[in-house]
């Protein structure tokens, strides 16, 4: 059940980008009962945020969006050229960002970040398992002169930029409160982590409000992958690696 309303301030940007190296394919264009990950996503994050739109150098792999495509000021730089590059298209003082990727963003997570935002808030950010998590965020436009000299200095750690940043760190007790299995912070770096993914507990999907898509009983059997599978959607984009070398 959703609560129907979006919060007010705040826009979303979803990272997208060409071949990933170690899934060979790009992973927004992922199929999904006939609908791309990529849009799957965006949908989404619309219920809870205003004006999405998605930050890619590869736009032409996505005719399909209805949203604007936004390339990097500066492409190369991972995943904070990408931020860096939605913050200064937002209309809105703060943005959340996430991947493509992330199918199982939790409503009530996102609603929980957006009532977090506030004047001197440089960024709202949710500590997972695996610690910080500055890729399912809400990023405000006043971190944008610490991203720009970041940007410059070749510093592409998000981690580590916001260490010089106002964060507003929610402790992972309240993610638990919300998304009790962190399914909001699962994404697909491989063909194995893909295949896994579409035999979810179906548990989890109760307790997040996942999309049923990804139930065992509903998941359609060409959405596996194989390992032998090879495609070439152009440069690699924003998300690589599970460990994040940059963030």
């Amino acid at each position: 059940m959703t609560d129907g309303r979006q919060v007010a301030g705040i826009s979303a940007a979803v990272l997208a980008g060409g071949a990933s190296r170690r899934m060979r394919r790009d992973k927004a264009l992922l199929p999904f009962r006939g609908r791309p990950l990529l849009q799957v996503v965006l949908d989404h994050v619309s219920v809870v945020f205003s004006d999405p739109f998605v930050i890619s150098n590869t736009p032409g792999s996505y005719p399909f969006l209805a949203c604007p495509v936004i390339p990097d000021r500066l492409p190369g730089k991972g995943p904070l050229a990408g931020i860096d590059a939605a913050l200064r298209h937002a209309d809105t003082p703060f943005v959340f960002v996430c991947g493509c990727d992330m199918p199982f963003l939790s409503e009530s997570l996102m609603r929980l970040l957006g009532e977090k935002v506030g004047e001197g808030i440089d960024l709202v950010m949710p500590t997972g398992p695996d610690g910080a998590e500055p890729l399912c965020a809400i990023w405000g436009k006043s971190a944008l002169p610490a991203i720009e000299q970041a940007l410059a200095e070749a510093r592409l750690s998000l981690v580590v930029l916001a260490e010089q940043l106002s964060v507003h760190r929610v402790a992972i007790t309240e993610v638990s409160a919300v998304d009790p299995t962190f399914a909001s912070f699962r994404n697909f770096n491989t063909v194995a982590e893909w295949n896994d993914s579409l035999l979810f507990p179906k548990s989890v999907h109760r307790v997040t409000n996942a999309l049923p898509e990804f139930l065992p009983e509903n998941r359609d059997p060409d959405q596996r992958l194989h390992e032998d599978q090879q495609v070439d959607h152009g440069e690699t984009g924003h998300l690589e690696p599970k460990e994040k070398p940059d963030v």
